[in-house]
């Protein structure tokens, strides 16, 4: 052999190099099992190790006690003759293995047991089997063989050599990739051969350790009352959220794992609330809620951090934003007009009648609460024959504004009869306005003419038949007569005599027409003594201003 220090050769006995002093590399008292999967995986728990086939082993023949007599003495017999003719000797080994132990950890130094143990975990890195060689001759062998009972399997058998008297041995078995089968096992350890020791352990599944997680973490506007599921997810809320909800699906739980919900207004970093929840099941969904605040939710950033026994496991984010504003159009200050400011669009005249020489007839409204591009439609109906006229759509260039529409004089003038206008916003009826067209109203302007004044009249026609100014004192009854034209029934004719002579004011005198052009008269009669001498006049009047004056005279 060679040394593995310096590289010179040295005898396959000798403990240390001649040359430099190093240890020799001969084998020392421990025997590890390679680390690599000392056989192949199993599943686990059937048959975790392959069957090997084993020879039946041969049957025990029946001997009676004289034989074996017979032959042990024969066979001490042989044995001294050989020993005595051959001149040598007979070494039978003192070799012994004392405190026999199984351990999940040795010193690496002495490798003594530090943890005995006869149970062990599935998931342990290594096993080991010990003992203390004692009276051990140079390069005894001790021969460590591991076997699985549940089925008999030989997993692995190791040798050692000694290197000196007494020592301690150790063998060890790792951990397969899968673990140990669950089951029991032994250790049988052999001297040169002959089995000394067995050992016993028993390996155990693992226990389970749980490590809780949290996976579906949403926020929501609703869960499920009973299995607290979300149902409608969300990260944007309203002011009047009445309820917002932080849920998860909490696994791996072991019982009274505690989550922990911590509510902050990000905005200013204000800590709202933090609520924890103890699990009753390995696996469940857990909820947290926050209500809505008396004002409401503050717009702004929120955040909810989801703790597992005080450690962070999921951060939520949502906001709450400002309503949106839904504009729902609607028309106010409807009216029919006859003139309009043309810089606003509000009417000016308003009126529900017009003529038929009327130049423009206008709809006019004012528009609320309308988004850009509302559309309004005008359509213009003549009822006396249900004649649809017109429709004009108008859309809409702010929030609130007048709008008008409009129908021009036909060349023959609007038809006499009713009409209507239907005003309806993005299609759907909002108003109904209505109107007429009348034929145009002769302004009659009453006017006296033929004013005369008579001492005669035909007293059917009531016109003058003896026309005169100049009068005698006994006549009996003067006259004052005219013709009434264009005026409108009720027409008020007013006659005041006056005796201009002496400034005195006779008598005053009303009429009202019943014609729009007639005849009338007035009269007045001689006084006991007779009509005074003098200058006269008659002053006719419509309705209060006076149109004609009639003079005349008294003569004797």
């Amino acid at each position: 052999m060679f040394c593995s220090n310096c590289g010179q050769q040295i005898p396959d006995t000798t403990k240390f190099c001649p040359h430099c002093g190093h240890p020799s590399d001969k084998p020392t008292g421990q025997a590890t099992v390679p680390t690599t999967q000392p056989y192949p995986p199993q599943p686990y728990p059937s048959q975790p190790y392959p069957p090997q086939p084993y020879p039946p082993a041969p049957a025990k023949k029946k001997k009676g006690w004289i034989v074996a007599l017979i032959i042990g003495c024969v066979l001490l017999s042989a044995l001294i003759i050989a020993v005595i003719l051959g001149g040598g000797s007979c070494s039978v080994t003192t070799a012994r293995l004392t405190e026999p132990a199984m351990a999940s950890k040795i010193d690496p130094d002495t490798m003594e047991p530090v943890i005995k143990t006869d149970e062990f975990k599935s998931d342990t890195p290594v096993i080991y089997a010990t003992a203390l060689l004692k009276n051990a001759p140079e390069d005894t062998k001790i021969t460590a063989t591991w076997i699985y009972l549940e089925d008999d399997t030989e997993i692995a058998s190791v040798d050692v050599l000694s290197t000196e008297t007494s020592q301690a041995v150790s063998f060890s078995l790792s951990r397969p990739d899968n673990g140990f089968p669950a089951g029991q096992y032994k250790v049988e350890l052999a001297i040169d051969g002959e089995l000394v020791e067995t050992l016993r352990f028993t390996v155990e599944a693992a226990a389970v350790v749980l490590k809780p997680q949290l996976t579906e973490a949403a926020i929501a506007s609703e869960i499920d009352p009973n299995t607290q599921k979300a149902l409608t997810k969300t990260d944007r809320f309203l002011p009047d959220t009445p309820m917002i909800y932080a849920t998860a699906l909490l696994s791996d739980a072991p019982e009274d794992t505690m989550v922990t919900a911590t509510w902050t207004y990000t905005e200013d970093g204000t800590k709202i609330a933090s609520v924890d929840v103890l699990s009753t099941k390995a696996s469940q969904y857990i909820s947290f809620s926050l209500s809505r605040p008396d004002n409401g939710f503050p717009v702004g950033q929120y955040q909810v951090e989801l703790a597992i026994d005080g450690k962070r496991a999921e951060t939520l984010r949502f906001v709450v934003e400002e309503p949106e504003v839904v504009l729902t159009p609607k028309l106010t200050e409807t009216a029919m007009a006859s003139e309009i400011d043309p810089s606003t669009k509000k009417a000016l005249v308003l009126t529900d009648r017009f003529q038929t020489d009327t130049p423009v007839i206008y709809a006019t409204a004012l528009l609320i609460d309308a988004p850009e591009n509302t559309k309004v439609t005008a359509t213009w109906t003549y009822t006396a024959d249900n004649t649809k006229i017109a429709s004009v759509d108008v859309l809409s260039t702010q929030v609130s504004q007048y709008i008008s529409f409009s129908l021009s004089r036909p060349d023959n003038g609007f038809p006499v009869g009713g009409y209507q206008v239907d005003l309806a916003i993005n299609g759907e009826l909002s108003e109904t306005l209505r109107f007429s067209v009348e034929a145009p109203v002769v302004v009659l302007t009453p006017q006296l003419s033929e004013g005369a004044m008579a001492s005669e009249i035909n007293p059917d026609t009531l016109v003058a038949v003896t026309t005169t100014d100049r009068f005698a004192p006994d006549i009996a009854v003067i006259y004052a007569t005219a013709i009434l034209t264009d005026a409108p029934v009720g027409t008020r004719i007013t006659a005041t005599w006056i005796y201009v002579t002496e400034s005195y004011t006779i008598g005053s005198v009303d009429l009202f027409s019943d014609e729009t052009s007639q005849a009338i008269m007035f009269y007045m009669n001689r006084p006991e003594e007779g009509f005074p001498t003098g200058q006269y006049k008659v002053e006719l009047a419509i309705d209060g201003q006076l149109a004609i004056t009639l003079d005349f005279t008294v003569e004797s």
